[in-house]
């Protein structure tokens, strides 16, 4: 779910602010969609890991920001690209968190979450 929010969202904002990459390949700068996927990913894997071992969503973090530095170094993307795009993404994690529990309760046995072009969802029995 947080990757269709993320999606959604850039494409309406790169429509609508038209931000020139620093290598002036196009005008689809703002926010940086692979900062955003990383930030997702880094909150989920933050939200579900934390309690168990702090090291885990530390990891997590320490790669979504290695990405960001990635798009910044390899002139993809201004800085304020990326941080913009990590606001979108920790937004769309938490956002389908919040979407998850009040569908299917808090702590429940399902989980949804998507890959590339498929939607898994899986019940633990």
């Amino acid at each position: 779910m947080a990757a269709r929010v993320i999606l959604l969202v850039n494409d309406i904002q790169q429509s609508m602010i038209h931000e020139e990459r620093p290598d002036h390949s196009d005008n689809k700068s703002f926010p940086s969609g692979h900062a955003a996927m990383a930030f997702a990913a880094a909150r989920s894997i933050d939200k579900e890991f934390r309690k168990d071992c702090i090291w885990i969503p530390i990891a997590g973090y320490a790669a979504a920001t290695a990405v960001g530095i990635e798009r910044v170094a390899s002139d993809r993307h201004h800085w304020y690209d990326v941080v913009a795009g990590a606001a979108v993404g920790i937004g769309a994690a938490e956002l389908s968190w919040w979407a998850s529990d009040k569908l299917f309760g808090k702590g429940s046995n399902v989980a949804v979450g998507t890959s590339g072009n498929t939607v898994e969802v899986k019940y633990t029995f």
